[in-house]
């Protein structure tokens, strides 16, 4: 697994300031890819598990957490068994949303906190949001309403990497489609930073920060 780089980064910073895993967390990665969020920050001394529907999973994952191949419309563990959880870009390809943040919930203890991130703004909705299995973009409120649905306390409610929306608007009227590419371990969402080749790179994220209120 490679170094967070560019949005990569830029996420793991935020999973660090909102989530702050120490020693004596029981974290879980909803929908973990790889496992390369949990790799990133096995440093934390927190114990952690990540759960894909993929088995492709890193070996350096492997190494430092337990993986699970599941669905998380039904996660297969016992109600409130973590104190924080983080889903990073996996809400939008889901056809049912709620079925998951409502498993998240169930899987926090009562005050357990949960940071999640999907892509921002549908009139940003580009092919790579079709390649990418995307079933649609978010804007704050319905993230909110989604996340409140499930019954969590949203705290913060917020657009990251704004500053890339202004090259997004202008590749996103041009009529270019050249495929750009990513770095080392890092997926296309983030080329906007470096390359105007394409058109409405989809990089403008929002992100969710909540706690799980009692039952």
């Amino acid at each position: 697994i490679a170094p967070p780089l560019l949005g990569s980064r830029v996420r793991v910073k935020m999973l660090r300031r909102f989530l702050a895993p120490a020693p004596g967390d029981r974290i879980i990665d909803l929908g973990c890819g790889n496992g390369r969020a949990i790799a990133w920050n096995a440093d934390s001394g927190a114990s952690m598990v990540g759960i894909d529907i993929s088995p492709y999973f890193a070996r350096e994952a492997i190494e430092r957490s337990d993986l699970v191949l599941g669905d998380l419309r039904k996660l297969p563990i016992e109600d409130g068994v973590f104190s924080k959880a983080w889903s990073l870009d996996v809400l939008e390809h889901l056809d049912d949303p709620m079925a998951a943040a409502r498993e998240f919930r169930r899987a926090l203890r009562p005050g357990g906190r949960l940071l999640a991130t999907v892509p921002a703004y549908q009139w940003l909705w580009s092919s790579h949001d079709v390649a990418l299995g995307h079933r649609r973009r978010y804007t704050r409120h319905p993230l909110r309403t989604l996340l409140q649905g499930a019954g969590f306390e949203v705290d913060i409610c917020s657009y990251v990497m704004s500053t890339a929306l202004p090259p997004a608007i202008a590749t996103s009227t041009r009529s270019l489609r050249t495929r750009t590419r990513s770095g080392p371990g890092e997926t296309g969402w983030g080329s906007v930073l470096r390359s105007t080749a394409r058109p409405t790179p989809p990089s403008f994220h929002a992100s969710g920060s909540g706690r799980a209120r009692s039952p």
